[in-house]
Formats: structure tokens, sequence, C-alpha cells
């Protein structure tokens, strides 16, 4: 479902592309037991940041819950693209990649049931421990501006598995 004005099918990297202006504008996906994968996920995207204002952590990829995230891909007030997972207990890593750049970054977050990783343009740049099962409710998965950031997202992808470093950087090698 798309709200506030969000856009469907701008050129994008790869194809066709979401463009958001800001948190009011953004596109929804019903909830579904696909998109809730409770013990190994990843989560990728091509996305493209224009400058604009900053706040605090506001996801542009995102499976939010009551009081929390079941899984996020954020950009981070210091600009730099983070992930947020909570599987009893929130971890969030994040990259040394300047997002807010008007430039097209492949991002994507990984989980093995043991560690959280987070990848830009093809390399980890992050890892953190985490254990146990994703917390989830009914609440849409969501792809958003962060801020009053103009954003375009393509490719996106979740997938029910952790997918490995060979098969993020090849999924990088063949989109870029």
């Amino acid at each position: 479902t798309i709200f506030g004005g969000a856009t469907l099918g701008v050129v994008g990297k790869v194809g066709n592309a979401i463009q958001a202006q800001n948190t009011g504008q953004y596109v929804t996906v019903n909830d579904s037991s696909s998109l809730k994968p409770p013990t190994k996920i990843t989560v990728m995207a091509w996305v493209k940041i224009n400058n604009g204002d900053q706040g605090s952590f506001t996801p542009f990829i995102g499976k939010p819950r009551s009081g929390g995230a079941s899984y996020f891909l954020t950009l981070n007030p210091s600009e730099r693209f983070s992930a947020r997972m909570d599987a009893n207990t929130n971890v969030t890593i994040q990259s040394s990649i300047f997002a807010n750049d008007n430039i097209w970054h492949f991002v994507a977050v990984s989980w093995d049931s043991s560690t959280m990783r987070i990848y830009v343009d093809g390399a980890q740049q992050a890892s953190s421990a985490l254990s146990g099962n994703i917390l989830y409710d009914s609440s849409s998965v969501i792809f958003r501006a962060p801020y009053t950031v103009e954003t375009l997202l393509d490719e996106i992808r979740i997938y029910n598995r952790s997918l490995s470093a060979e098969e993020i950087q090849a999924i990088y090698d063949a989109t870029k």
C-alpha cells in the first residue's frame, strides 16, 4: 500500500525504484509469515539517500513491532548505515560508510542465529553477537525515507536465511 505520495516506478539502480521524500511517504507490505523468519534472515536493497535534514534513527526498510523493532535498516544520526534486530535483546550495528551522499549503495544485514552482520557495497562493515528468536507482531513491513531526506530504494529483498558473505558479494557484483 502506498502512503503520502511515495512514488513507485521511478528509475532506480537496477530497475524501478520506490521514491520517498520524507517519513510521511512510504510503502507497506502486509504482515506475512514469509516476512517473519524467527532465527535466520537477510534484508538487502540498493539505497540512494540525498542530502536532507537529520534526526534520530529512522528505518528506510523495517519490520516494526509494538515496543520495538523486529529488524531495521536505518540511517543513523551520524549519517551512516545501521542495522537493528531484536531477538530478546536489541542489537544495533553501524557501518563506517557515509550514506547521505546521493550515491547508490548496496546495503544488507544478515543474521545466522548467532551473529548479525552489516554489509555496504558488498563488504562487511560490522558484526555483533545476537541469539534467540526475532520478536514479531502483526505490523507491516515498511519502506520509507529516513527524516526529510529524499530516498530511492531498489531491488529490496528479504530472505528467510542468512546469506553468506560470498552470496552477498555476488549479488552486489551482479547488480552494480
